[in-house]
């Protein structure tokens, strides 16, 4: 499948990436498809207030929302028919498939990070992120933060890490704060003694940003609390990677699979994973079926009751 980056060629935005870490591709994201996809937001926000309402802000703001795709099926195209899955591509030398998602409507404010610890992979960086700007972003939004060239410094001793942490490699757990909080020090550090320094990134709605997993990025502060900051964070892989957590990313040694199946649907000849669940905020599942859709009706519960075999029907003459 290509995109329209493909026709043009990837290579200088790919080269980018590989050099800075990170690269923006301008209108990645066609305008119809973001402005479907925020009124689908509205909608489906219209329709399960008791659901969200735990997790939105002061202003009815959602705060961090896992595998919305699930529900709204509009979202799947700014993943789907996205320029920048060119350099993703191009990257993975592989065709590039939707692992999970998270959808934020204001700034996630998060402190600078490496992805690669909750993405493992064999081999390893296997795995990109993919932001998607759904509405304009500047310094009072709170606006994406990258280090440029974080990627690229030396690599850090994950196994001394855990060490001191757990004593062993293979007795680190799947998931926990210390091993975050030692690990994202470590790289801080070694960022701050190599004078590397924090950029915030403003685009334009449909502007999709690429980075490289082992990029230091956050979120910068979201200073204007009326406004919203709509954005849907892809986090894609070559077609069936098996995708671990800091129990391997911390212990090198340990053997697991390259692949792994999936639960793929198809959008526009393009993969994406479904749970079948709808997290909000990592505090509350709900199940995808028990979720209001945006364009729910006696259509729409049929065709997910009986899948693509049920059409409208044609009006007779």
């Amino acid at each position: 499948m290509t995109t329209p980056a493909a026709a043009t060629g990837a290579g200088e935005w790919t080269e980018r990436l590989r050099r800075d870490g990170y690269v923006v591709v301008p209108a990645g994201a066609a305008p119809k498809l973001c402005h479907r996809a925020s009124t689908d937001i509205d909608r489906f926000k219209a329709r399960n207030r008791r659901a969200v309402t735990a997790n939105a802000d002061p202003a009815g703001h959602l705060v961090r929302v896992v595998t919305l795709h699930e529900v709204i099926e509009s979202l799947q195209p700014l993943f789907a028919a996205n320029a920048a899955l060119a350099v993703c591509d191009e990257f993975f030398g592989a065709e590039t498939a939707l692992y999970t998602s998270l959808f934020f409507e204001r700034g996630s404010e998060q402190k600078l990070h490496r992805d690669s610890r909750a993405f493992t992979t064999r081999p390893e960086g296997r795995y990109l992120g993919m932001w998607v700007a759904l509405e304009d972003t500047d310094t009072d939004n709170g606006p994406l933060v990258v280090v440029p060239g974080s990627h690229a410094i030396d690599p850090i001793d994950v196994t001394a890490i855990a060490e001191d942490l757990y004593g062993d490699p293979a007795a680190a757990p799947r998931n926990d704060q210390a091993g975050w909080d030692a690990y994202q020090r470590t790289v801080q550090a070694r960022c701050t003694e190599a004078g590397l320094h924090p950029r915030e990134v403003h685009v334009a709605t449909g502007d999709t940003i690429v980075w490289h997993p082992q990029l230091l990025h956050g979120g910068a502060p979201h200073r204007d609390g009326a406004r919203s900051r709509r954005s849907m964070v892809f986090h894609v892989t070559p077609v069936g990677t098996a995708v671990c957590g800091q129990d391997v990313f911390f212990d090198p040694a340990r053997d697991m699979p390259a692949t792994r199946a999936y639960h793929y649907v198809d959008c526009r000849g393009r993969r994406v994973t479904v749970t079948g669940t709808v997290d909000f905020g990592h505090e509350y599942e709900v199940r995808a079926a028990d979720l209001h859709r945006p364009d729910d009706g006696a259509l729409a519960r049929a065709r997910r009751a009986c899948g693509s075999r049920v059409r409208r029907a044609r009006r007779r003459p």
